[in-house]
């Protein structure tokens, strides 16, 4: 993902959890303790998360995880946040 000044949420570093959802979906998680106000602001605010350019997952990671190798599991697009009284859950 691009960290480029067009982007809202531009973080040199966040932590997150990656995993797969029920639905086999790209996830990740972000503990909102282990998140400054200004990056909840400035990345979670809004409804939507936007990816600006295509990630494709490392093969030893996609391996890890279950997930095919070779295509890209984070494709440009806006996808919803969802929230929970301790985290925020993106699907891609």
């Amino acid at each position: 993902m691009n960290n480029s000044s067009s982007h809202p949420c531009m973080p040199k570093s966040i932590s997150a959890q990656i995993g797969v959802s029920e639905k086999g979906h790209l996830r990740m998680t972000f503990s909102k303790a282990a998140l400054s106000p200004k990056q909840i602001r400035d990345c979670f605010n809004r409804k939507f998360f936007s990816v600006i350019e295509p990630y494709e997952m490392p093969e030893p990671l996609a391996r890890q995880l279950g997930l095919s190798s070779g295509k890209d599991y984070i494709s440009i697009g806006k996808y919803p946040i969802k929230e929970t009284s301790e985290m925020f859950i993106i699907d891609f």
